[in-house]
């Protein structure tokens, strides 16, 4: 059989769900079946195995032969496999620059809700960072000035006047008391 007649004979089954009608089926799969005849015709170059791979799996199969021992000590140890080829960057920190990437997140943090509005929202914030960081925010407090009246005003000043003039502390020669 050819590709198209295979791409016709799987398209269906392969690509189209279940609950399609025949008639859009029967659109579609004219659309569909030469991008499938194309994976057909090329199938051994896309489905190669990587170079990369193989190597790896060759001396994996190597490492495990050399070092013998049980399969489940094998499964049990979490150690990363060495490979020829790695995809993704890994970084392994120590743990003083994991700690100066804490402190620099922290102090990124603490800079964002400084940058808030007085609101309650960041009244919040800040009472949780105080409760996990031992107090590193303080809050701006307006103080509340009470309103007082003249009568309070002259009573706190005549009354701590007449306290000093009136009374001097002295000590006694046996240093038990003190006399006024």
């Amino acid at each position: 059989m050819s590709s198209e007649s295979l791409a016709t004979l799987f398209t269906p089954i392969i690509l189209c769900p279940r609950q399609m009608p025949p008639d859009q089926m029967q659109i579609n799969n004219v659309n569909i079946t030469k991008p499938v005849a194309f994976l057909i015709e090329n199938a051994p170059s896309l489905f190669e195995y990587p170079v990369e791979l193989v190597k790896d799996v060759i001396s994996y199969i190597r490492q495990s032969k050399k070092g013998g021992g049980s399969e489940s000590s094998k499964e049990d140890s979490m150690e990363p496999i060495k490979t020829t080829i790695t995809f993704c960057v890994q970084s392994h920190l120590s743990p003083e620059k994991v700690e100066n990437y804490t402190e620099k997140a922290l102090a990124e943090l603490y800079d964002y809700v400084q940058g808030m509005p007085e609101v309650l929202q960041k009244k919040k914030y800040v009472r949780q960072f105080n409760k996990e960081n031992g107090d590193g925010i303080a809050l701006k407090r307006r103080k509340h000035e009470r309103s007082r009246t003249f009568g309070d005003c002259s009573k706190d000043t005549h009354m701590k006047s007449t306290f000093h003039e009136d009374r001097v502390l002295t000590r006694s020669s046996s240093m038990d008391k003190i006399q006024v």
